[in-house]
């Protein structure tokens, strides 16, 4: 499955939202917060996407924070202070988060909530 860009609050409130129309109510939705110039974002993303191939039954979506004004907004609103940052969403509800480039701790969590 593809990661699917996610660019303002309203999208991430959409896709949360649709996680559980669509694919049941159990679903896990995660999002990788990462910016442009952030070299641990760099690192991660190709795992982040083989994850995303790998995981079918979750949903894994990206808001790469300084690509525009709206998606500065989220990273505010979802209060990303450090990046790349993930976080767990079941239910419509945050469930976990995890700071940083950590491949294992995101592998184990997306594991522990399948």
């Amino acid at each position: 499955m593809a990661v699917i860009d996610i660019n303002s609050e309203q999208e991430l409130d959409q896709a949360i939202e649709a996680a559980g129309w669509l694919a049941g109510e159990n679903t896990l939705v995660i999002i990788d917060y990462s910016t442009t110039w952030c070299g641990p974002c760099k690192v991660i993303a190709p795992k982040y996407d083989e994850m995303s191939d790998k995981y079918k039954d979750a949903i894994f979506l990206k808001c790469v924070g300084d690509t525009s004004p709206e998606a500065t907004k989220l990273m505010k609103r979802e209060g990303i202070r450090s990046v790349p940052a993930f976080h767990f969403w079941k239910k419509g509800a945050k469930i976990e988060v995890i700071a940083g480039a950590n491949v294992e701790a995101l592998e184990n969590t997306i594991k522990e909530n399948l």
